[in-house]
C-alpha cells in the first residue's frame, strides 16, 4: 500500500467519437481520479475516465482510507517541483516521458495534468 495525501478527480481530454468518414459526431466529458504522495509522487487510477459523480466518489474514498494499491494505479510522472521531481527527474526522465506520450498520444496525456 501506499499512503497518499491527496486525490482528486480531474478532466481528462476530450474525446471525440467520429463517424465512419472520419467527422466528429460528439463528445463526451470524462474524469480520471489522481492521488499524490507528500513526496509529490502522483499516481492515476487505472479504471480510466468515467463519469464526474464517479471520479468524485472514488476520490473521496481514496483520500478517506488515505492509501492506495499500486496493482491498481498508474505511475504518473511527479508532481512539478517536489521533491519526488528534484530527486527522480532529470531532464533525461523528461524527454523520456515525452517520447513516452508520443508514442501513446490517448493515454500518457492524461498523466501529465
Amino acid at each position: 500500500m501506499i499512503d497518499i495525501n491527496n486525490a482528486n478527480a480531474m478532466p481528462a481530454p476530450e474525446r471525440i467519437e467520429t463517424d465512419p468518414d472520419g467527422l466528429p459526431r460528439w463528445a463526451r466529458p470524462e474524469w480520471l481520479v489522481q492521488a499524490t504522495t507528500e513526496r509529490g509522487e502522483r499516481y492515476v487510477h487505472t479504471a480510466g475516465p468515467m463519469d464526474r459523480d464517479s471520479a468524485d466518489q472514488l476520490a473521496a474514498r481514496v483520500l478517506d482510507a488515505g492509501r492506495i494499491n499500486p496493482d491498481h494505479w498508474y505511475v504518473s510522472f511527479p508532481v512539478y517541483g517536489s521533491r519526488a521531481y528534484a530527486e527522480d527527474c532529470g531532464e533525461e526522465d523528461a524527454m523520456a516521458f515525452e517520447r513516452e506520450a508520443e508514442q501513446f498520444p490517448t493515454r500518457v496525456p492524461l498523466l501529465l495534468q
